[in-house]
């Protein structure tokens, strides 16, 4: 295809589009102003009834009628009557329509009485809309209104869209042949001016063509002295200069060839050895990674093939505790239940740690209030706190908004994790949780920061880099004394990192230690609603979700509002059964828990209570104390907040 035609073939369809899109700019604008010259006519026409209107009201009002129905019945009829002499156009017309959706003067007297208000123009109409395009007797019309507060009305002028867009409509083909016409003139122009560009590259490229040949003695005549002489001068200086570049080249050629003999021989020993050690490395990976799955297989297998034992030597060990009346053999079993506990607990913190480490662990965020997760947590600890001489307080930052996206059950599990080890090795003193805001990297984000902070015994300096790592605890006396397995603060960095933040601790050994979680870009929620709640406030281990609860506080205290007689009945026969969420479960009082909510529930007919105690009478019977644990603490917290109210 010669040259001139490509440029005609490029440019053409652009000039073509440019035409149709000044075409469509000035049909669109020509309807946005046609549409606007009929917002102003509407208005015109709405100032008229609403004067007609305005004028009937006054008039009952200088006459005393305003009070009188047949008065304003009458006023509102002839209202009607001035209104139905306006015109609006050759289709349009005003209707009049009542706050709450019934058509009080429509032309069409079909319409009259009518309810619109399940429209979705009507309900437009009412959260203030200022223009309303709709669909009314199957054609799509524009309506301006008014609103006349005396008699609880809507005046609407309504013009079909189709009478507003007239104009424009009629307008539009001749604006296409305008462009049809000047896209034939500007092709035919552009048809010369390509040609007579052409002609002087036809010259060049026919030079350039021989000397692609290698005939290097071609040069092409300088015809003009425009762009394209200069051109051509400049390719003749360049065929010049590429001769004599040429044979400097194949002179160096050869030296090149010898060098780059010597080198490639140089590099194919290198990429050898490369090649080995890169195997070698591979090789070693692939069996680190094979190790380290295995031992991660293992542990989650093995993990939850000894909890199912160890829940039933608790469980016949409870059972036992509760049958024999020597104190020696209820020491023995009781000792039992504690390493049984301890295990159990040893096994489940492996079995996170192997998951963390395996990546099988994802954070889900939802919207958290950190007072009300304050709380619960401080809920967690007063059996505790009852039998310490401690002070534990919780501070909120008054800048700390209510809702932020976080993953409650992670950052429940890190927060009961730091603030049990508070427990643990503070004798006396007080314990403070608390929470500030760090920066605001925008409107929508924080740096949020989270301290437990205690008066206990304190960590030396160079314990202070182990603690985090896995089966570290410190000092050998410290482990003898205190117990634990030294994975708490290890999974609680992870999950920490996991979220995105840092912990770090500051101590100083007997005057206590300060355990700081930073989260930084944490989202600030505009809303508390959440899809999914987490009741269960002790079992937070990542492995175990918690069973949807069957009972919930709200559903407690509508059953206590309805019978009176039955929260007494349940805080003297359930509450004092229920363990501390600190301490361990007997399985009797358990069985015994689940048979007075059987029979709450048969007595009161509240069929949650009866499940309830169904599902924790099978949790028990099956000695299943991950479910049994976490369903009485839960219990225990709604109690109290009850009995708190």
């Amino acid at each position: 295809m010669k040259t001139y035609g490509k440029i005609l073939l490029t440019t053409l369809p652009l000039v073509i589009i440019s035409l149709w899109v000044v075409v469509e700019t000035t049909y669109y604008f020509s309807r946005a102003a046609l549409v606007d010259l009929g917002e102003t006519w509407l208005d015109t026409r709405l100032s008229e009834a609403q004067v007609i209107v305005s004028s009937q009201e006054k008039m009952l009002r200088d006459y005393g009628l305003s009070e009188i129905p047949a008065s304003i019945t009458k006023a509102k009829m002839d209202s009607m009557a001035g209104i139905a002499d306006i015109g609006v156009g050759k289709q349009g017309f005003i209707c009049i329509v009542t706050r709450k959706g019934r058509m009080v003067f429509h032309p069409d007297n079909q319409q009259i009485n009518t309810w619109i208000d399940d429209t979705a123009w009507f309900r437009e109409l009412l959260n203030g809309a200022l223009r309303l395009q709709m669909q009314m007797g199957g054609q799509t019309v524009l309506a301006r209104f008014t609103y006349f507060q005396p008699w609880d009305w809507y005046l609407l002028a309504v013009d079909p869209m189709q009478e507003i867009y007239g104009v424009a409509d009629r307008m539009r083909p001749f604006l296409y042949a305008m462009a049809m016409i000047a896209a034939v003139i500007i092709s035919l122009a552009l048809m010369l001016m390509t040609r007579r560009l052409t002609r002087p590259l036809k010259d060049l490229v026919r030079g350039a063509d021989r000397i692609g040949k290698g005939d290097l003695d071609t040069r092409i005549p300088v015809q003009s002295k425009d762009e394209f002489g200069h051109l051509a001068t400049k390719f003749n200086e360049m065929t010049i200069q590429l001769q004599e570049t040429l044979t400097a080249l194949k002179q160096s050629h050869q030296e090149l060839e010898n060098r780059v003999a010597e080198r490639t021989k140089n590099l194919t020993l290198m990429n050898q050895a490369l090649n080995n050690e890169v195997l070698v490395r591979k090789q070693k990976e692939q069996e680190l990674k094979k190790a380290n799955q295995a031992k991660n297989e293992f542990l989650a297998n093995m993990s939850h093939e000894i909890r199912t034992p160890i829940n039933s030597v608790i469980g016949f060990s409870e059972v036992l505790s509760a049958m024999v009346s020597d104190s020696q053999q209820k020491n023995y079993l009781q000792a039992v239940i504690t390493a049984g506990r301890h295990l159990l607990a040893l096994i489940t913190d492996m079995l996170d740690l192997s998951k963390i480490e395996a990546g099988k662990i994802a954070i889900h965020v939802t919207p958290v209030s950190l007072p009300t997760l304050f709380q619960e947590i401080h809920d967690l600890f007063k059996v505790k706190l009852s039998r310490k001489h401690l002070t534990f307080s919780i501070h909120l930052d008054d800048l700390l908004p209510r809702y932020l996206l976080l993953d409650e059950m992670r950052l429940r599990q890190v927060l009961t994790n730091l603030v049990g080890n508070a427990f643990k090795f503070t004798e006396s003193g007080q314990i403070r949780l608390s929470a500030k805001i760090l920066n605001r990297p925008s409107t929508d984000t924080v740096d949020l920061m989270i301290r437990v902070r205690d008066t206990g015994i304190g960590i030396s300096k160079d314990q202070q880099a182990l603690i985090f790592e896995s089966f570290e605890q410190g000092h050998k006396d410290i482990t003898r004394k205190y117990g634990g397995t030294g994975l708490g603060l290890a999974i609680s960095r992870q999950l920490v990192e996991l979220m995105k933040g840092r912990i770090q601790v500051d101590s100083r050994p007997g005057i206590g230690s300060c355990f700081e979680i930073v989260l930084p870009g944490v989202i600030i929620s505009r809303t508390g609603k959440q899809t999914q709640k987490a009741f269960d406030t002790v079992s937070l281990k990542m492995d175990r979700s918690a069973p949807e609860p069957v009972l919930s506080e709200s559903l407690i205290q509508q059953a206590i509002n309805r019978h009176p007689d039955l929260k007494h009945q349940m805080f003297a026969t359930i509450f004092p059964l229920l363990p501390g969420t600190q301490d361990g479960v007997k399985m009797s009082d358990a069985q015994t828990i689940a048979d007075h909510f059987i029979s709450l529930g048969r007595e009161f007919d509240l069929n949650a209570f009866t499940q309830f105690g169904q599902n924790l009478s099978d949790d028990v019977q099956a000695f299943d104390v991950e479910n049994i644990a976490p369903s009485l603490a839960r219990i225990a917290v709604l109690f109290q907040r009850i009995q708190e109210n």
